[in-house]
């Protein structure tokens, strides 16, 4: 949106205005809407089975849209639940009290890696004639579990997402009455707040969730842009400004973060996110969009920017206040051991052993955990990073391991991604390193390879060691969590806490496949690709 000043840049002649209107149908906004949204949308018929799906489910689940329609549904459902799935389909398509309660349902989606994706799942159900249709808005909520997990749950209440884009089209009368439906029934299901932005005449259609976002009601604001620019945040003013008319003359991707004052007189924080229409002489002539709530995440990241803070602190006083006595209990325990031992008896030399074992234990756990508090905060610019490259490195920092155990590592091509260098460097060691350590009788062999997926890649170590119950694929991931003994294989259980803080890092997720016996697969993604 931009000031009514400088809506005659943008503004046409009254043919072309009737023109351009004739060709803006509900049907387009309708077809523009599911299929530019940002959150993935999902049609499905009373037999399961799926007739439509979005640029964004291909996204989320991995399939190209040729793999899933026609498809049944389960097939993006986790095979434990899909026992009970059936039932709960059936329930929906033939109880109408069912669906009035198939909004805001948090399940697991299955992804084509097997990747299983915590969701949230909304239902709108949509007639087409006789037939009945349950439209599935489905949005990844991995981060907001993850918020919840380390702010106590500050993001519960995350909204769905629903951004519309426009595009002229043209269809016959009755596919146009069944596309305005859609249309309706795709606002009405929609959490975020839709917006029309007429650019020749600057009336703008705010959906009645938009005005409930900013609590009030939908006889109290306006179709005027001045709706919406007397509430935005002066400090704000700027950059929304500039990323409109960054979209409207470069045609740059519209989605900005601004505060807007509610009727309680308060900032609250939204994501905006438009596409606009251009006529045949390529001059804009409507923007339409849509704007979401984050105020819990921007506050969820504020706490979070806090505990970095707080973890830098620590990372300080380990690194200063912890060291330098530990050092000197260590250093003190070894001359008592190397000077003394022969004086004491077997206890004594036994007691003084312990005292130097935990102490260089220590030692290594404080080092481990200013490796890990690093992560963010001595973090270096992502570059160009050939991983062939960097799991060469590994291999040769691991050389004396893997020459005592008689290990063979080896790695298909790998591509090119952009990231930090050396802590990815530090992935692949631990990674490896790992593989090596908890190894079956036979020599250990360890394969790095690479996969494409949408927008980046998947990376894979398998081994042959001694694998990992599925109880433990979770809590293997959290800090300070072992699954054998320091006798049985010594450490600090802080390796793939590691892992994970450095893929997250990269915009990534990590997770594992595993058979006690046989062997495990280590599998995280990595976005971003560059032209080799």
């Amino acid at each position: 949106m931009i000031p009514p000043n400088s809506h005659r840049q943008f503004s046409c002649d009254a043919d072309q205005s009737s023109e351009g209107n004739q060709r803006f149908t509900a049907e387009a906004m309708f077809a523009a809407t599911i299929e530019t949204s940002p959150t993935a949308m999902v049609m499905i018929g009373a037999d399961g089975c799926i007739v439509f799906v979005n640029a964004e489910s291909e996204k989320l689940f991995g399939y190209p849209r040729s793999e899933l329609i026609g498809e049944h549904i389960e097939l993006l459902v986790p095979e434990k639940f899909r026992s009970g799935h059936p039932e709960l389909r059936s329930r929906y398509f033939e109880s109408p009290a069912a669906r009035r309660m198939g909004m805001g349902r948090e399940l697991f989606g299955r992804c084509k890696s097997g990747a299983e994706v915590p969701i949230e799942v909304g239902l709108s159900p949509v007639r087409a004639g006789s037939e009945l249709f349950a439209l599935a808005t489905i949005i990844d909520i991995t981060e907001r579990k993850k918020l919840a997990e380390t702010q106590r749950k500050l993001n519960e209440e995350l909204e769905e997402r629903v951004a519309t884009r426009t595009r002229e089209l043209a269809h016959a009368n009755e596919s146009l009455r069944a596309s305005e439906e859609r249309f309706e029934l795709a606002v009405a299901g929609s959490s975020d707040g839709l917006w029309d932005w007429d650019l020749g005449s600057g009336t703008v259609f705010f959906a009645k969730r938009f005005k409930e976002l900013l609590g009030y009601s939908d006889d109290e604001i306006t179709d005027d842009f001045r709706e919406f620019e007397s509430r935005l945040h002066p400090e704000d003013r700027d950059a929304t400004f500039a990323a409109i008319r960054g979209h409207l003359d470069r045609r740059e991707p519209y989605d900005v973060e601004y505060r807007l004052k509610t009727k309680r007189n308060e900032y609250r924080w939204f994501r905006a996110r438009g596409q606009a229409l251009w006529d045949s002489a390529g001059r804009p002539t409507r923007m339409a969009g849509s704007i979401t709530d984050i105020h819990q995440q921007k506050l969820a990241s504020r706490a979070l920017e806090q505990s970095n803070h707080d973890l830098q602190q620590f990372a300080y006083s380990a690194s200063h206040d912890l060291q330098t006595p530990l050092r000197g209990i260590a250093n003190f325990a070894q001359f008592l051991e190397q000077e003394y031992s022969s004086k004491l008896d077997e206890t004594g030399r036994d007691y003084i052993s312990r005292i130097v074992a935990g102490a260089k234990r220590m030692q290594r756990l404080i080092n481990d955990l200013l490796e890990y508090s690093r992560v963010e905060s001595r973090a270096a610019p992502f570059v160009p990073c050939d991983l062939n490259e960097v799991v060469d490195d590994a291999i040769l920092l691991l050389n004396a391991s893997l020459e005592e155990t008689g290990a063979i590592v080896t790695h298909d091509v790998l591509p090119v991604v952009p990231g930090d260098r050396a802590q990815l460097s530090r992935l692949f060691l631990n990674l490896i390193g790992n593989a090596v350590k908890y190894r079956g009788e036979q020599p250990p062999q360890v394969v790095v390879s690479a996969t494409e997926v949408p927008g980046g890649f998947q990376l894979s170590v398998r081994d042959n060691g001694i694998g990992i119950s599925g109880e433990h694929f979770e809590q293997i991931f959290e800090i300070f969590r072992r699954l054998h003994t320091q006798q049985a294989y010594p450490g600090t259980g802080i390796g793939l806490a590691l892992c994970k803080r450095i893929v997250q890092r990269h915009h990534g997720s990590i997770w594992v496949e595993s058979e006690v016996g046989v062997g495990s697969i280590f599998h995280f993604t990595l976005y971003g690709r560059i032209a080799t």
